[in-house]
């Protein structure tokens, strides 16, 4: 698996960095660390550093991206990562999708920003802009050290939300291929429609679904019960519910009272004026989310049971 790491070349807390290396990988992993210097957003605390010289400016900038490179690649092999690096210069909104389509990169992780000056909201931008323009599954990292420090004592708790189609059977595809860490579990979720009156409903096990009989159930508790064989057939504790509501203001607030690590959403791959008139769920979830959010794409879809 190949894995783009977007580092902000001025980042210290390195996120982005610190959620891959806790988590484990499949063998011949190669985790790339990925930081893009645009000249154009030089930020105010390296222009003040460099008394307000452009030339001096680039050149602390290209050092400090160097020294979160070097952090990034120690840290990443220390957990047993193959690690390796790549410098770019340009507006990160396009390198980083180019970069990842060049290497043909199976996943993008890129760190979400909360918006509190100029450069902070350029950076939001460049997120919102890779999710939606990259050709490989990305990842929106919000988790900080703390997070990732207990994954490897208590698990992660993955909000998998589907809506039965081909692009959440990848998603489910995706977790179920993946190794995780120990005493990590999933929760499949679905909405549905709430003119259909169909009832809410939380399953803990397939046994207690698959007890209502399979010819007696919705379309969604199917959609449910094929998702959560796939994931324990992975190891994973799985568990699932039927909820009602409006797909993107549930999945949120499902994933922020089960106290979700990653939510895990298929994309449907809609691109310009069809995805702006019909809206994007994985957009919204990925964007609003308290916690980490992964929008899959993939074309690797599950063989239908």
């Amino acid at each position: 698996m190949k894995l783009i790491l977007a580092v902000d070349p001025t980042d210290t807390s390195d996120v982005v960095v610190s959620q891959v290396a806790a988590r484990p990988w499949p063998d011949n992993t190669v985790a790339r660390v990925l930081t893009v210097i645009d000249d154009a957003a030089i930020p105010s605390d390296v222009l003040h550093e460099a008394n307000e010289d452009l030339h001096r400016a680039r050149h602390l900038l290209h050092a400090r991206a160097e020294s979160t490179i070097e952090r990034a690649i120690s840290e990443l092999t220390v957990s047993g990562l193959e690690a390796e690096s790549e410098l770019r210069e340009g507006d990160p909104r396009s390198e980083i999708v180019d970069a990842a389509m060049e290497w043909l990169a199976d996943f993008i992780f890129v760190r979400s920003y909360v918006v509190r000056d100029m450069i902070q909201w350029l950076m939001g931008s460049v997120s919102k802009e890779v999710l939606r323009e990259s050709h490989c599954s990305v990842e929106v990292v919000r988790s900080t050290r703390k997070d990732t420090a207990r994954y490897s004592q208590e698990g992660m708790k993955i909000l998998l939300a589907i809506d039965g189609s081909d692009s959440s059977k990848a998603a489910a595809s995706s977790v179920a291929g993946r190794p995780w860490p120990g005493n990590s579990e999933a929760r499949v979720f679905i909405c549905a429609d709430p003119f259909e009156g169909t009832v809410e409903q939380d399953f803990s096990s397939i046994e207690e679904l698959t007890s209502r009989r399979e010819v007696g159930m919705t379309a969604e508790e199917m959609a449910v019960l094929h998702v959560m064989r796939v994931v324990s057939s992975a190891g994973l504790k799985t568990t699932g519910e039927v909820s009602i509501g409006y797909p993107k203001a549930k999945i949120v607030d499902k994933a922020k009272n089960w106290r979700a690590d990653l939510v895990v959403v298929g994309s449907h791959g809609r691109r310009g004026i069809e995805r702006i008139l019909l809206g994007s769920v994985s957009e919204a979830v990925a964007l609003h989310a308290h916690c980490s959010v992964e929008v899959i794409r993939s074309s690797v879809l599950l063989d239908e049971s």
